[in-house]
């Protein structure tokens, strides 16, 4: 008789995030949250009053409780607040998406609440958190669960957090949305005003000087000699607070006379079908905890041109899915631009490989699947 894979416990999983920015951390919450719920868990989350996670929640109909804490650390009111959601909903896990907040939770368990804790890392650091405060709040953590293997390093060579609590999951993407027979390119590109002609390469993501939008536009002379159809796309926002970056790189653009070659447009949600109008994605980041994007791209079968740093060198295999560049040399991130789409076999290639690369170990409902696992381990 054949038996089948046993199906995991189903578990009550709350997810606690009281972030005001709303990017790739934020948005992963979201998608983990959405997926446990399909999949029959009792899930929830618990954030900020008005952020724009409580909204992104409510929308896919994740149950969501407001709560607003006063202190950085050790919020006592928020403790007790937490410790009466935990108690009434009967949680047994909860996922904490920021290291801040982890000693404010830790605080709700010594005062009583059950539930088991598991830190979800998503933004690398490199400074000591060896401090007794630290090794207090990381000590009640049942698990850690990170994306990349340089990030486990990290965590093992800053904290006192035991190697065998440490798991290393690389989520990635909704293969059922980011699968490219589903778009036709030049509907996509009719959305998105991009001309049947150009060669589109793009840079998607916040506003901000670690994404490397500056030298792109320094690599984009270059690129422009060899392929004069070429545009640059520069999608996203700004932070919010942070506004200014945008402005800088617009007068970038009009004293480099690229007006005509690069646009600026919003975020969009709609990045799969974004992706289908492009052809090339470049990632020239002086930081990438992760690398989302990569994936995605590489999802829709698109190579990317990225940066030797962080989980971009994880992501991209340097010559079989895209390029490895080192961080602010815009003369060899020009150089490997022109590459990939000069030669069209290695173009082809990289796009084949990419697509199998990303389904083989991005796949998020995999990911999702080795995330119960975890879970269960917790308890």
């Amino acid at each position: 008789m054949k038996t089948g894979r046993r199906h995991p416990e189903l578990l009550n999983v709350w997810f606690l995030c009281f972030s005001k920015a709303w990017g790739g951390l934020e948005l992963m919450h979201v998608k983990l949250a959405a997926a446990l719920q399909r999949k029959g868990h009792r899930v929830g989350v618990i954030t900020l009053a008005g952020s724009a996670l409580r909204r992104a929640c409510e929308e896919k109909g994740i149950a969501c409780f407001p709560l607003n804490p006063r202190f950085k650390y050790l919020d006592l009111p928020a403790a007790l607040a937490m410790k009466r959601i935990f108690e009434h909903n009967n949680v047994q896990i909860c996922i904490i998406g920021l290291s801040k907040d982890v000693s404010t939770v830790v605080l709700a368990t010594k005062l009583g609440s059950p539930v088991r804790l598991v830190y979800f890392q998503q933004m690398q650091f490199g400074h000591n958190k060896r401090d007794f405060f630290h090794r207090w709040s990381y000590a009640s953590l049942e698990r850690w669960v990170t994306l990349t293997n340089a990030m486990r390093v990290s965590v093992l060579r800053n904290t006192m957090i035991p190697d065998e609590k440490i798991r290393v999951i690389p989520f990635g993407a909704d293969m059922s949305i980011f699968d490219p027979s589903r778009y036709k390119r030049t509907r996509s590109r009719k959305i998105f005003g991009i001309s049947s002609r150009a060669l589109a390469i793009a840079l998607i993501g916040r506003f901000d000087p670690q994404k490397g939008h500056e030298d792109l536009l320094l690599a984009a002379p270059k690129v422009l000699e060899e392929f004069p159809h070429s545009i640059f796309l520069f999608v996203g926002e700004e932070t919010r607070g942070e506004e200014g970056f945008r402005n800088h790189l617009q007068s970038l653009v009009e004293s480099s006379s690229l007006q005509e070659r690069v646009r600026f447009l919003p975020f969009t949600s709609n990045v799969p079908e974004l992706l289908a109008a492009i052809d090339l994605v470049v990632m020239p980041s002086y930081s990438e905890s992760f690398g989302f994007l990569a994936v995605e791209a590489m999802a829709m079968g698109i190579p990317v041109v990225g940066t030797n740093t962080g989980g971009l060198s994880e992501i991209i295999q340097d010559g079989v899915t895209g390029f490895l560049t080192q961080p602010g040399d815009y003369t060899q991130l020009a150089d490997r631009i022109v590459k990939v789409l000069k030669e069209k076999k290695l173009y082809k290639a990289m796009s084949v490989n990419s697509l199998a690369r990303a389904r083989r170990h991005f796949d998020l409902e995999k990911n999702v699947s080795q995330l119960e696992a975890v879970l269960a381990e917790a308890l």
